[in-house]
């Protein structure tokens, strides 16, 4: 078994669903810390999606996997009547991915799990994005541009991967 002490620490944003799962088990396997955040937003998908969060995390467990943190980001207030609050007029797999978006979503996700690993000395987050991703906050000029609102706003450096 391998020292992770001295291994850098990574946070990983953690939907429960298959991208960020195999991501997760591919930084374990590089050995450094992994911390996992979930952030609570309010859509009707929460329930089920943490449940996935929670027995994945419950089968992986190793010791370079941190404890779940979970933030809270309610969304209500913000996507009002969107059908990822409601529930209502769900689209389906037969959908456009247009009719998916949920507007500001990447950085509503993000900002608390960055202020949080920059707090804790953890400059590296990761995240699972679909590569034909067809939205504006999942490309890199977003990342990078996201980076360097962070270090604007606290004067220390992050990389988002």
């Amino acid at each position: 078994m391998s020292d992770n002490s001295a291994a850098p620490s990574i946070g990983l944003l953690l939907s429960g669903g298959v991208d960020s799962a195999v991501l997760l088990g591919e930084l374990l396997q590089h050995g450094g810390r992994v911390v996992p955040f979930y952030v609570r937003t309010g859509c009707v998908w929460q329930t089920q999606e943490l449940a996935a969060v929670n027995r994945f995390l419950s089968q992986v467990a190793r010791p370079n996997l941190a404890p779940l943190v979970q933030f809270e980001m309610p969304l209500g207030d913000l996507y009002g009547e969107h059908w990822s609050i409601t529930g209502k007029q769900v689209p389906d797999d037969h959908t456009r991915d247009e009719a998916v978006f949920l507007p500001g979503r990447n950085p509503l996700l993000l900002i608390k799990p960055a202020l949080w690993c920059l707090a804790n000395r953890i400059e590296r987050l990761a995240l699972a994005t679909l590569a034909a991703n067809p939205f504006r906050d999942a490309t890199p000029e977003f990342f990078a541009r996201f980076e360097a609102m962070l270090a604007a706003a606290t004067g220390r450096r992050m990389e988002i991967v």
